[in-house]
């Protein structure tokens, strides 16, 4: 798979779904299945939560988006591996060159559903760092509990560093903090009042022999939901940029967009 189809190659990444049912956990390490199913579980009631924020902030009904993901049936659960880009044993001055230069782990991209939790392992440490993101033309990056640190000369990408008061939680809790991306089927259902957020994932020099570990949490509209722009979105004597869809339609397409074997 590849998230940016202009980049050589596959992303430089490993992963574990998780989903609502048919789960198989052979050969997964003691207590996986149990942990995992607690993080769904907590998952779900805090996605059903934030929707309702998401609605209250766009001036809609509480229940509009939290109503679409009662099962759940298009979400994942995702643990995420990002191996060493140099192979510590063989590692030397030109595999360490060649590797700053094609650091990418994954590509420029924006998420396909709603939103998307992510939870980061050991959010202090250098090679957990990686996660950038770009604001959009015109547009700012708003500070939240998270700090961005902009990276001059890196056409606007800017690094995603979690600010102490943030970190302390983390300490405690490594789930207790969430890094949440909007999707691309949410700026299309707000006809582009809010838009998806562009993200990548790259590896500093200080972290090229080690891992980064992640859990990513897509939140998709159940299947047969129908995604429509709003009439709040669409100002007076326009048309929606968009034409209705539903989430299996949508999500169909953009999986065929990351395989190379579809377009819009």
């Amino acid at each position: 798979e590849s998230l940016n189809r202009k980049r050589r190659g596959a992303d430089m990444k490993e992963s574990f779904n998780v989903r609502n049912n048919n789960n198989d956990f052979t050969g997964t390490p003691d207590r996986c299945q149990d942990a995992a199913t607690n993080l769904w579980n907590n998952v779900r009631d805090s996605s059903r939560r934030y929707a309702i924020c998401c609605a209250l902030a766009l001036g809609l009904p509480p229940d509009y988006f939290s109503k679409t993901i009662k099962n759940m049936d298009l979400c994942t659960l995702r643990m995420l591996h990002y191996p060493p880009v140099v192979d510590l044993d063989s590692a030397n001055a030109r595999d360490e060159q060649e590797a700053e230069i094609n650091a990418i782990r994954i590509g420029e991209h924006t998420d396909f559903g709603l939103f998307t939790f992510v939870f980061v392992r050991d959010p202090e440490k250098s090679s957990s760092h990686g996660l950038q993101v770009k604001a959009i033309e015109g547009g700012d990056l708003t500070i939240g509990c998270a700090a961005y640190v902009a990276n001059e000369g890196t056409d606007g990408w800017s690094n995603v560093v979690l600010d102490e008061a943030t970190l302390s939680k983390a300490r405690h809790d490594e789930t207790a903090v969430a890094i949440v991306n909007t999707g691309a089927l949410l700026a299309r259902w707000t006809n582009d009042v809010w838009r998806a957020t562009a993200h990548r994932v790259i590896c500093g020099p200080e972290a090229l022999t080690s891992p980064r570990f992640s859990i990513a949490c897509f939140i998709d509209p159940d299947k047969d939901t129908l995604c429509q722009v709003h009439e709040n979105f669409v100002p007076p004597g326009e048309k929606p940029k968009y034409s209705p869809v539903t989430s299996l339609e949508y999500l169909q397409m953009k999986l065929r967009e990351a395989q190379g074997t579809g377009t819009t």
